[in-house]
């Protein structure tokens, strides 16, 4: 850091670590701000907590590395709520992403206050598998030979990767056949109902 104010150089060479004596001023302001900036819908996926550990998180190690001019804790303040502000930001872009998409989940009904019965034991049955199995093996009978080994190492549980390197094929092939095995799927079952 090139010129430290002496509240800072006070505060991270106080006894006990002056970083947690950082923490325990700001935080709660902090998780607050980062409350306020997080809809609803991305909260359910992540905490205010989180994004403050990382504006911490970058904070110390941008410090120890001397990139900062403080003068007092209002200059403190200012930049982890700017930091907060602009990571929870991020956040809510990353969550709104269109295939990660928060604003598309689904919430859960609560069956006590619904007055919904809850589900059955999620537990599949013979029946259920047998449907699977022979679903499967319709999707397969309608797919290209060289796609079937993509789609059952898929199933399998091989990642996209894997699959790419026991093919022999790209990692874009890879994706645009799982694609072309949903819209079977999807046009299976429209076939179904």
């Amino acid at each position: 850091m090139r010129d430290m104010s002496t509240w800072l150089a006070k505060m991270m060479t106080a006894k006990g670590g002056g970083e947690s004596v950082l923490v325990q001023q700001f935080t709660h302001r902090l998780v607050a701000l980062a409350r306020r900036q997080l809809p609803q819908r991305v909260r359910q996926r992540m905490d205010p907590e989180d994004v403050v550990q990382s504006v911490y998180r970058s904070f110390f190690r941008r410090l120890r590395d001397g990139k900062f001019e403080l003068d007092d804790s209002q200059d403190v303040w200012r930049l982890l709520a700017a930091m907060t502000y602009h990571k929870a930001a991020k956040a809510v872009r990353f969550h709104f992403q269109q295939r990660r998409d928060a604003r598309r989940d689904a919430a859960f009904a609560d069956a006590s206050h619904s007055g919904a019965t809850p589900p059955a034991d999620p537990a599949p049955t013979a029946d259920d598998l047998a449907t699977l199995y022979e679903f499967m093996e319709q999707i397969a009978a309608r797919l290209p030979v060289h796609h079937r080994d993509v789609f059952l190492l898929r199933v399998e549980g091989y990642s996209i990767e894997e699959i790419a390197q026991r093919v022999n094929r790209s990692q874009g092939t890879v994706l645009r056949v799982l694609a072309r095995v949903r819209e079977l799927a999807a046009k299976l079952l429209e076939e179904a109902e």
